[in-house]
């Protein structure tokens, strides 16, 4: 259950990340100007940051939660209090981190969504704030919890006696869990590192930036494709790297697929003995911050088997 709830948290934050990152900071970045209303201007930053800390502090609540269920399944069981509890910590965390996008942004006079901070120390701990929690704490988590269950299930050997088909597909499951912990990692790690190195640039030494603004512009347009593409890359891997996501993605295809044909059977005959009078065929039916980003317009203007007994076959199956 927990998995699940996880994985629909991240679904709807990722979404969120494309809703409010891609259209306002390509438009402004490219545009050089705010060009939607001014109150969209705080909204859709301290969305922004919202939505990717979300996004990021469920992965990282996922991994812990995989970390407890596969070495202890005694201590970790599934339980929708720990999951609200979870997730209220979560949200409370991402609000606080946002607020400031929402009390420091506004549109100037020069049409610039930018921020109004009163110190500029202000800026930069902020800064540096969102780069250890959304990224730096994060990446050493999820690398920590990664690593111990890799090295968990590749040392745990199946009790009984020797089989040599069962031990085969044991080592298979076990190899394609690690094999996903390590790609989510890893991708979470070279996504955001760019657009991470590049405010961080920004906050310390403005002036190599705003010698190369044109440069600057195209690098973070880049940094800032690759940190949200993160988003669908979850999909990808969570979905279609586990083998029961595509069985049952292949069953509710050829089941839609087998409907429409029972339909479009049933219809011909109803056509065939109750033809209509009128010529119109009757058709059949069918069913159909910028991350942590401020910095664009500035440079340019200036995310059926047993029933398991242990943790570790827990996480294996619902990787199968």
């Amino acid at each position: 259950m927990d998995v699940k709830l996880y994985l629909i948290v991240i679904a709807i934050a990722d979404i969120a990340i494309a809703i409010f990152c891609i259209p306002f900071t390509f438009t402004e970045t490219m545009m050089g100007r705010w060009i939607f209303y001014s109150a969209l201007c705080p909204l859709s930053l301290s969305m922004q940051v919202l939505s990717v800390s979300v996004s990021i502090f469920t992965k990282v609540a996922l991994g812990i939660d995989r970390y407890m269920v596969t070495l202890k399944p005694l201590i970790r069981r599934p339980s929708a209090m720990r999951f609200r509890i979870t997730m209220l910590i979560i949200l409370t965390l991402a609000i606080c981190l946002s607020l400031p996008m929402a009390i420091v942004n506004r549109v100037d006079k020069y049409q610039l969504c930018t921020e109004n901070w009163k110190k500029k120390w202000m800026r930069k701990c902020y800064s540096i704030l969102l780069l250890i929690l959304t990224y730096i704490l994060p990446l050493i988590i999820l690398g920590s919890t990664c690593s111990r269950i890799s090295i968990y299930l590749w040392r745990l050997e199946t009790p009984g006696n020797a089989h040599q088909v069962r031990d085969e597909l044991q080592l298979k499951a076990k190899r394609n869990t690690i094999r996903i912990l390590i790609i989510v990692v890893m991708m979470f790690a070279l996504s955001w590192l760019p657009l991470q190195i590049f405010n961080l640039v920004v906050e310390l030494i403005p002036n190599k930036i705003e010698q190369h603004q044109n440069a600057a512009v195209y690098c973070f347009l880049a940094f800032h494709w690759l940190s949200v593409s993160n988003s669908w890359m979850n999909s990808v891997v969570y979905s279609f790297m586990n083998k029961r996501f595509r069985c049952d993605m292949k069953d509710l295809l050829t089941k839609s697929y087998l409907n429409a044909s029972e339909r479009n059977s049933l219809y011909n005959l109803r056509a065939f003995t109750f033809p209509r009078k009128s010529s119109c065929a009757r058709t059949g039916y069918h069913n159909g911050r910028k991350e942590i980003d401020k910095f664009g317009p500035r440079l340019k203007n200036n995310n059926e088997q047993n029933t398991p007994t242990t943790g570790a076959q827990l996480l294996q199956n619902d990787d199968r």
